[in-house]
């Protein structure tokens, strides 16, 4: 975790309140820095008198050190969201709980809301927040539309079924992933050019400096099991892959295959 605990006035003191900002699925606390002081949350937020946490999930740049493992055993990346909702965002709140003594407020990012979530249905963490604000909440992801974002879930949910995956470190920047979105950018009706678009659809605030920034510095590693958790999300994909696998249909997704769907 990084803390920002007085804004550039550097004015100490005063009921500077806790505020947690969680990142989402492959990028890492940075994403809130990004932009100008103006334009970054994390800044914003200083600014304006809080004491602000920025927490990164295992496995990104900040966030790979272990007691007993190595990042390349892949016991260390034997987790999804399901660990991270349990284990790290509790650690994480009861972290700045105990260093402020105060109730934090909360702000999630796609998969910090979905952790958030998961925690908020069992009943943890509530008596320790003030607020959360969660931006582009995550339960299901079955409205995503981009054909890019379809096709991956499909290609993570396939490969588990079929036990074809091998790679427990799923890196964006890494070989096999470069060679995996070749192949998907080379399916009909998927135009690359525009690779954020390409997966997220059209983004009213994103010009070519911000991606190149953010491209310098993202996207960050996670857990080839969080990708296949994340995919299992989508019912409607979910869903066929079942259904071909119960057909005793050849549903083996692996990269050179991927147009089988």
């Amino acid at each position: 975790m990084q803390r920002i605990p007085v804004g550039r006035n550097g004015v100490m003191g005063g009921d500077r309140q806790p505020v947690l900002l969680q990142h989402g699925v492959l990028t890492d606390g940075m994403s809130w820095l990004l932009n100008l002081p103006e334009q970054s949350l994390a800044f914003v937020l200083a600014d304006n008198g809080f004491d602000v946490w920025v927490g990164n999930m295992r496995g990104t740049r900040s966030s790979r050190r272990h007691v007993s493992l190595s990042s390349s055993d892949p016991a260390y990346w034997a987790w999804s969201w399901d660990e991270l909702a349990a284990n790290d965002l509790p650690a994480m709140i009861d972290l700045v709980s105990k260093n402020t003594n105060q109730k934090l407020h909360y702000v999630g990012h796609s998969l910090g809301t979905l952790i958030a979530l998961a925690s908020f249905s069992e009943g943890r963490l509530v008596d320790k927040l003030s607020s959360a604000a969660l931006l582009s909440p995550v339960a299901y992801l079955d409205h995503m539309k981009t054909k890019l974002g379809i096709l991956a879930a499909k290609l993570f949910v396939g490969e588990i079924l079929s036990n074809l995956l091998g790679l427990a470190e799923f890196d964006p920047k890494g070989l096999e992933a470069s060679k995996c979105l070749n192949k998907l950018c080379s399916y009909p009706g998927v135009n690359c050019y525009d690779l954020l678009t390409a997966f997220t659809g059209s983004n009213c605030c994103l010009n070519g400096s911000t991606v190149e920034l953010f491209l310098k510095y993202e996207p960050q590693p996670t857990s080839t099991k969080n990708m296949v958790h994340l995919a299992q999300s989508k019912p409607s994909v979910y869903a066929s892959i079942l259904q071909s696998v119960f057909n005793g249909l050849n549903i083996h997704i692996f990269c050179n295959k991927i147009k089988s769907l």
